[in-house]
């Protein structure tokens, strides 16, 4: 491997890394919260908060912890409530005429959908259009294997005794909200390997602002 494509995976591997690391603290804290409050609704939008905080931090976006952060609350929000509750609704009318989409199939679409959202809202946030389809196609393809690690976890009979005596984890939350993290950490390496890594301009918010 030449020198100039170590470097490449190196940046890509980093930022899969720090968006790894930053979304699971994100989300073992939302499900620690959640444990003791029951409060969904308060807990995925922390898991957002603290995740693009952290990958903020971690690539070393200093100027940009607001716009991260608010991506982060943002994205996740709609990601997994938005599609949830649209997903839902979908496949319950279809379950009206079939079932070919009930089960596992259902599921796994609609995690990959919440990762497809997520990365297209993160995307428009923090680079603008330029990369969003880069950001809804990894996202999505990531959640895939995170259902399948999280389908793993409740394989093991010990963990799974655990979770459901306790309820100490909520291990589909965690696992979605990883991936969130894995996908826009590889994301946001690849767009930085490809020279097109520039942050959406302030400028270009406040003429959007003046022309308002």
């Amino acid at each position: 491997m030449s020198i100039e494509k170590k470097s490449k995976f190196i940046t890509v591997l980093y930022s899969g890394i720090a968006g790894t690391v930053s979304y699971l603290i994100g989300g073992l804290l939302a499900t620690i919260l959640i444990l003791l409050t029951d409060q969904y609704l308060l807990a995925i939008p922390l898991s957002g908060l603290l995740g693009g905080l952290l990958l903020a931090v971690f690539i070393r976006k200093w100027n940009q912890i607001g716009r991260f952060t608010l991506a982060g609350i943002i994205s996740v929000s709609v990601g997994f409530l938005g599609t949830f509750i649209i997903c839902e609704g979908i496949f319950s009318l279809i379950g009206m005429f079939t079932d070919v989409f009930s089960g596992r199939l259902e599921n796994v679409i609609s995690i990959s959908l919440m990762g497809v959202v997520f990365g297209i809202i993160f995307s428009l946030i923090i680079y603008g259009k330029k990369a969003l389809l880069l950001f809804a196609v990894v996202c999505g393809i990531v959640e895939i294997p995170c259902i399948f690690l999280a389908d793993k976890v409740y394989s093991i009979e010990p963990l799974n005794n655990l979770i459901t005596k306790y309820g100490l984890v909520d291990i589909n939350l965690l696992f979605i909200v990883l991936g969130f993290g894995i996908g826009a950490g590889v994301s946001i390496g690849l767009i930085k390997i490809s020279g097109k890594d520039e942050i959406r301009s302030q400028s270009s918010d406040s003429s959007t602002n003046e022309e308002m």
